[in-house]
């Protein structure tokens, strides 16, 4: 089963922009997925050189590759904090593929 062949499908790219406009990129796991409201939520440190960099420029990118599958998900759009002090960011999508 091609499924049970992909490790942490969970697993996404996230692509920003640090307060010095250098563009980075760095792997976090999707907590939830929330279609109705158009969320992906990932968990972050706020003081961390990720959580400084969407502090500095909200807009994020994200990509899901599942090799296994042969398929890509691309998620380009506005970081929205997240309720709880640890630090929650939640990524509007305003394109996908």
């Amino acid at each position: 089963h091609r499924r049970a062949q992909q490790p942490n499908p969970n697993a996404m790219s996230l692509a920003t922009v640090d307060p010095d406009g250098l563009p980075s990129a760095r792997i976090v796991l999707c907590k939830d997925i929330d279609i109705e409201h158009g969320f992906l939520t990932f968990h972050t440190n706020r003081q961390s050189r990720k959580g400084r960099a969407l502090e500095a420029h909200p807009h994020a990118a994200l990509i899901f590759h599942w090799d296994h599958m042969d398929r890509q998900i691309r998620v380009e759009g506005k970081r929205a904090r997240g309720a709880t002090k640890s630090a929650r960011g939640r990524v509007h999508p305003s394109d996908a593929d």
